[in-house]
């Protein structure tokens, strides 16, 4: 997601990442903030836990060799972001929370500074 600070011009961009793991799997929400018209960005990640995707069944086919999804939708398709006043909001899907003992994924918004 791209965004744009209208108060100071800098470029926000927000996305999912899994840099931080070192599996290459669980997901953080990762920030690059430009103060310079994208000449160049500096990267925050916003998340202090990371997500486990497999953790909602509904989104992992454990019958199949390599997951896949029972139904839609996958992880990153819904990923907002938004800056005001020095501010960034992400709104992002993740496995924070349990219902019924199973993790499901729900929305979750994160702060930062840009």
């Amino acid at each position: 997601w791209v965004t744009v600070d209208p108060s100071n011009g800098h470029v926000v961009i927000a996305w999912l990442s899994s840099q931080y793991d070192a599996f290459n799997h669980r997901m953080d929400v990762v920030t690059a903030v430009s103060a310079n018209q994208g000449s160049s960005y500096t990267n925050s990640r916003l998340t202090t836990v990371s997500n486990e995707p497999d953790a909602d069944p509904n989104y992992f086919n454990y019958l199949q060799q390599f997951g896949g999804s029972f139904s839609v939708p996958q992880y990153g398709d819904y990923i907002q972001a938004a800056a005001m006043n020095g501010q960034v909001w992400v709104l992002f899907t993740g496995d924070y929370t349990a219902e019924l003992g199973t993790l499901q994924a729900d929305p979750y918004l994160v702060m930062g500074t840009d």
